[in-house]
């Protein structure tokens, strides 16, 4: 009986190993070449189970119908049916990087036709960001070969024929043939998945109601922007605003256009963000703006642009804001100073009988 044991790894896991063992057991009416085909079927079908897995192994397998040219495909070979028969992408190259297999799986996620792809370098895959570096790291994989899935630790991204990108995992199979080294790659699209963890993510991180970054992510934001100043000595300031009379909204209109004059806010507040702004739900009726590289003074003109807005957006019941400013590390110099400084500005400017801003002492 001819049997190999393979190790196999699930990309990303590589603590995870499991042993997998296949076998092709020659009867006396089966040719050798038979035996070889279903044998390497079965290790192709391994590598590329759900696209997380990978195998390597070496096959003494003559390759005699192996062309290169652009125009040339590979004929029913044993290693043809295998890759073919695979229920992932697969692209097969040789040590000058040149693709000489792909599969219908590969085709179909590429845009391309086989006849595209055979004979060319397999850098025309790889977007053209990071098409410049990937011959380095195939040659330093070619230097030493081994199993192992592409990347690891990084995001990877192809290109299909119409320049679009796509986020992928890869796993490497280097492969000794008579004709020389070969490396096959089990290539899976996890676009669904990276989809789904984004937007994991933004339910973990955002207000359900507005929209707008939650209490949690605030913090997030809060300490990153204090590691920041350590490293770049650059101050930023902290709005706090909340919102005036609520609950008489509620008592009189209900609760419905009490949340709508929630997310009328925090509009308003979206509208004057930078690109490096963060607008945040603190909590209840109270929200935070975080302006990194901002002085106090700025901050202000930002709080006035918001309130003035707001008392003209045009909608009923009218709304307006009591505003606090804290900047960083003049009014405090942990999350909790910061915050408190902006709080006690807030409701000196409640007490106040003035409707301006008041500036932390």
């Amino acid at each position: 009986m001819l049997r190999q044991q393979f190790w196999t790894n699930r990309l990303g896991q590589s603590a995870s190993s499991v042993l997998v063992s296949t076998s092709a057991p020659p009867r006396r009416d089966r040719k050798p070449d038979m035996v070889r085909s279903r044998y390497l079927r079965d290790i192709v079908v391994v590598a590329s189970l759900a696209g997380t897995y990978f195998v390597a192994g070496k096959l003494g397998l003559k390759l005699a119908s192996v062309h290169t040219s652009a125009t040339a495909v590979w004929p029913c070979t044993g290693i043809a049916l295998a890759v073919e028969s695979a229920p992932n992408a697969m692209v097969m190259i040789d040590r000058q990087g040149k693709i000489v297999m792909v599969n219908s799986h590969a085709m179909k996620m590429f845009g391309y036709v086989r006849e595209e792809l055979v004979g060319r370098s397999v850098e025309v895959l790889v977007p053209e960001r990071f098409r410049g570096g990937h011959p380095e790291h195939r040659m330093g994989f070619s230097s030493s070969p081994r199993a192992r899935s592409m990347g690891a630790g990084r995001d990877l991204y192809a290109v299909r024929k119409d320049g679009s990108e796509l986020p992928v995992e890869i796993g490497l199979n280097p492969i000794e043939t008579e004709e020389g080294p070969l490396v096959l790659s089990a290539i899976v699209d996890i676009s669904e998945r990276k989809r789904a963890e984004e937007e994991i993510l933004r339910l973990a991180t955002s207000d359900p109601l507005t929209g707008l970054a939650n209490y949690r992510k605030l913090i997030d934001v809060l300490d990153a922007e204090i590691k920041r100043y350590g490293r770049a000595g650059r101050p930023f300031a902290v709005l706090l605003f909340d919102m005036d009379g609520l609950k008489k909204i509620n008592d009189v209109h209900g609760h419905l256009v009490g949340s709508r004059a929630l997310c009328r806010l925090a509009n308003i507040l979206q509208i004057h963000c930078r690109a490096i702004d963060t607008a945040a739900r603190y909590g209840g009726d109270e929200f935070v703006l975080v302006l990194p590289e901002t002085e106090s003074a700025a901050a202000v003109q930002v709080a006035q642009r918001i309130s003035e807005q707001l008392n003209n957006d045009g909608e009923e019941p009218s709304i307006s804001v009591s505003t606090g400013t804290a900047t960083y590390p003049r009014d405090g110099k942990t999350i909790d100073e910061l915050l408190a400084a902006a709080d006690r500005a807030l409701y000196g400017q409640k007490g106040s009988s003035k409707r301006k801003l008041a500036l932390p002492t």
